[in-house]
């Protein structure tokens, strides 16, 4: 994360980078790491390219719908899938000041208008980005458990990682 991926940055150094950080966070995660998210959301034109070039599945980097779609790179094809920046607990708590109440709210709102549309129209995804030094607070982190109690008491809410997902996203588009 310490290193933007636009402004001057070569494809080469890009591309180093993203090895660099693609094998960081296999090392911690004890395996291969198939989802990524660009420092800052930041990237340039070759950034999906090389992401795609170095084995990723999926992108986390554009906050633009509420359901995945599929991009196409000179690498082959990548998932982008939804992290909501608005729900966010940077932005929320941090930039917007709120309550921790008030982050209750506004994300069990969006949660409500998804879970309604999803019962409409089909699968929804409410991501929530959680920063463990704002939302992981001793004074903050019961807040999340009420979210996430009250979300996953609904009964009808698959709790999913991105490659399932992706996985599920992919065999839908091959059905059709």
């Amino acid at each position: 994360m310490g290193h933007v991926h636009h402004g001057g940055v070569g494809l080469d150094q890009e591309r180093e980078l993203i090895r660099k950080a693609r094998d960081a966070v296999a090392i911690a995660a004890s395996g291969p790491v198939q989802g990524w998210h660009s420092p800052g959301r930041s990237q340039s034109r070759s950034t999906l390219t090389l992401v795609a070039e170095h084995g990723f599945t999926y992108v986390t980097d554009w906050a633009n719908d509420d359901m995945p779609y599929m991009v196409a790179t000179k690498a082959g094809a990548l998932c982008a899938m939804p992290l909501t920046y608005e729900w966010s607990d940077r932005l929320l708590l941090v930039h917007h000041n709120l309550t921790v109440e008030d982050y209750e709210a506004q994300v069990m709102q969006a949660f409500d208008r998804l879970h309604r549309e999803a019962a409409q129209y089909g699968g929804r995804i409410l991501s929530l980005s959680v920063s463990p030094w704002i939302l992981g607070y001793p004074h903050r982190i019961s807040a999340l458990d009420r979210v996430l109690t009250r979300i996953l008491e609904v009964g009808s809410v698959w709790h999913a990682t991105g490659m399932e997902i992706v996985g599920t996203f992919k065999s839908q588009l091959t059905r059709s």
